[in-house]
């Protein structure tokens, strides 16, 4: 449950702050399209939106100040430069790994120099990219779509799953079976137990919003992919985020907005005007926490809400919930808030990073507002 507050990750007075606390703000000079948290560096890298005067370059920002350092040129071609849709960073080898949002290609940068070391062909754009700090490898979910054709036959591009790693960067593809990632993809990691997480909507039936699925692929020594991974179906519930890390996963939901833990009897209902679109997860395989990044169906505001999981002699318990972030509360930042980076979650508190493009409000800036969060 939720129910005290923090500040900058230290305790603070409950009846002096509410259980999310802005740290405060960096202000960015176009919309963001993507983050990422190198945790072993405390570096984090914000990509922008091409347009204007931005040339979709990623801001390198130093996370103990909280300032921009530098920036890294955006690796595709510099006369029509194409922002990134996707990051995630290996703390160990100090990688950054960057998806473009169009063109196919992914890019392996080194977090030292800050220079692209290697440009790859992917089977298709990037949606997510998830990276294992033990093995040094990074895994990309492929777009899928499925395509009805008026009085034919669907027809289905089937969402594949590329693992990048070794010095030479090689590659290897998979389709997964029976998944399309149009219009909600996601993908999760837990590197301790070696589960890979994808959820999407169901190929054949996502043109009709019937079932969408998550597969949970069990990662063998050769750092193989099954593309028979386990599927779990959700029926008319819409799959929102995959979160994972504590050695399990739980799959968010809305319509019905729930979180359905794996292990668990039964989801963990939430309040019906949450929509969750951003799912991170912690703790230990005796009790998780889940924290979702999302909006209010009637205001579009942010809110985020906290779901506790608790295993008890072996059985599954769910725990609380709570929106933290009501409609009418400050916001993060101002404007249309695009994506979440966390840079710590232990002890049952998360520091999370909230990036924030103006949208439709005219008075609104590109910032990136960071956040304590305690989880339980």
């Amino acid at each position: 449950m939720i129910d005290a507050a923090i500040a900058d990750g230290a305790a603070a007075d409950a009846a002096d702050a509410g259980p999310v606390t802005l740290v405060g703000t960096i202000a960015l000079p176009a919309s963001p399209s993507a983050m990422a948290f190198n945790g072993g560096t405390t570096t984090l890298y914000v990509a922008l939106a091409a347009g204007g005067d931005a040339g979709a370059e990623i801001v390198v920002i130093d996370g103990t100040s909280n300032t921009i350092q530098t920036t890294i040129p955006n690796p595709s071609d510099a006369a029509a430069p194409v922002a990134i849709s996707a990051m995630a960073v290996d703390p160990v080898s100090n990688v950054l790994y960057a998806a473009a949002s169009s063109g196919a290609m992914l890019y392996v940068i080194d977090g030292t120099t800050q220079s692209v070391t290697a440009a790859i062909p992917m089977p298709s754009d990037t949606y997510a990219i998830q990276v294992d700090p033990f093995a040094h490898v990074a895994y990309a979910l492929g777009t899928g779509t499925p395509f009805v054709p008026e009085g034919g036959a669907s027809t289905v591009t089937p969402a594949t799953i590329t693992l990048i790693g070794g010095a030479d960067a090689s590659t290897t593809t998979i389709q997964v079976n029976d998944l399309a990632t149009s219009p909600t993809p996601s993908l999760a990691l837990d590197s301790v137990v070696r589960h890979l997480y994808v959820c999407g909507a169901n190929a054949v039936q996502a043109s009709n919003a019937t079932t969408d699925l998550a597969a949970i692929d069990t990662l063998d020594t050769a750092l193989a992919l099954d593309a028979g991974a386990t599927q779990q179906g959700f029926g008319a519930a819409r799959e929102a985020a995959c979160a994972a890390g504590w050695g399990g996963g739980a799959i968010a939901t809305s319509s019905p907005s729930a979180v359905d833990f794996i292990a668990a009897a039964a989801p963990v209902s939430l309040p019906s005007t949450f929509v969750p679109q951003f799912a991170e997860g912690a703790g230990t395989a005796a009790k998780a926490n889940v924290v979702l990044f999302g909006y209010d169906s009637t205001s579009n505001a942010l809110e985020i809400a906290a779901v506790e999981f608790e295993v008890v002699d072996g059985g599954a318990v769910d725990g609380g919930t709570g929106i933290t972030v009501s409609p009418t509360s400050a916001a993060l930042g101002t404007g249309t808030w695009s994506s979440v980076a966390v840079a710590a979650a232990s002890g049952g508190v998360m520091r999370a990073y909230v990036a924030y493009g103006p949208g439709g409000d005219a008075g609104a800036t590109s910032s990136v507002g960071y956040a304590s969060i305690l989880m339980q």
